[in-house]
């Protein structure tokens, strides 16, 4: 029933209206199942042990507001070892002056108040849900990098290629299966320019891959398993360090990264 209710909604519903309404939704199902499954305490234990700054990674220093910390699983983030399968790929952006970062799906604001503090670049972040786009701003406030980054709502084909059209960008995007529909022929075509680094959901990948590799070089980025015995600064968590790393993703999850064959070789 809440199958056909939604795709009801979808179909009736503005663009923007239904994708604020499903970004609130998985937020707010996100967050229950992190509080029931005691992930939140474990983010209290880790911040109260080792400080409110991410530790190492390419973002080690970058502060986090307690907000943030403590209504998401942040012991990953505030480790400096989130997503660290894209470590490599984020610190060569973070080396190049690009015209802009943009971040669609920002969230609480990790790479895009990231890329504000430690890249080159302007940075314009994407986030549908009000919660996420006010802690992102906080966030920007506490590392004096707001002046660096602009915040938006809804990103659709035609603002991403207002904003990236012909430009050389550095695209990151998370918008939990959005992807086909925002990366669609054209929009991948005025990415020319652009390196694009794409978290894929449901049956995203093959069709990405066969639309950008029409014009970009693609690598694609598979996730790893997590231990609690890599870093030292899990011991606060005890038995419950695995738990803390976890980064809850599905099996074989992946990233796509599509480089600008214009740029590749440079």
């Amino acid at each position: 029933m809440r199958t056909i209710i939604a795709r009801i909604a979808k179909s009736v519903l503005p663009q923007r209206h239904w994708t604020h309404l499903q970004s609130v939704r998985s937020r707010n199902h996100q967050m229950r199942w992190l509080k029931e499954n005691g992930v939140l305490e474990l983010a209290e234990r880790f911040s109260l042990s080792n400080g409110q700054a991410v530790l190492h990674g390419p973002f080690a220093g970058m502060k986090y507001p307690a907000a943030s910390i403590l209504s998401r699983n942040s012991v990953p983030r505030l480790l400096g070892s989130y997503e660290s399968e894209l470590h490599e790929v984020i610190q060569s952006g973070l080396g190049y002056k690009y015209e802009r970062v943009i971040d669609i799906g920002s969230a609480e604001g990790y790479y895009a108040v990231g890329f504000a503090l430690k890249g080159q670049s302007p940075v314009v972040t994407f986030e549908t849900d009000p919660r996420e786009l006010a802690l992102c701003q906080e966030m920007a406030r506490l590392n004096h990098v707001e002046h660096r980054l602009t915040a938006r709502e809804l990103c659709n084909p035609e603002a991403l290629r207002a904003l990236a059209g012909g430009k050389r960008c550095f695209i990151l995007s998370d918008c939990e299966g959005y992807e086909l529909d925002l990366f669609d022929d054209p929009t991948v075509q005025a990415l020319v320019r652009s390196d694009v680094l794409i978290e894929i959901h449901l049956d995203a990948y093959e069709p990405l891959v066969e639309r950008f590799t029409k014009t970009h070089q693609v690598r694609t980025f598979m996730s790893r398993p997590r231990s609690g015995s890599e870093y030292s600064e899990l011991a606060c968590l005890g038995a419950k360090a695995d738990l803390g790393i976890c980064e809850f993703r599905p099996e074989g999850q992946r990233w796509i990264l599509a480089q600008s064959g214009e740029f590749a070789a440079a």
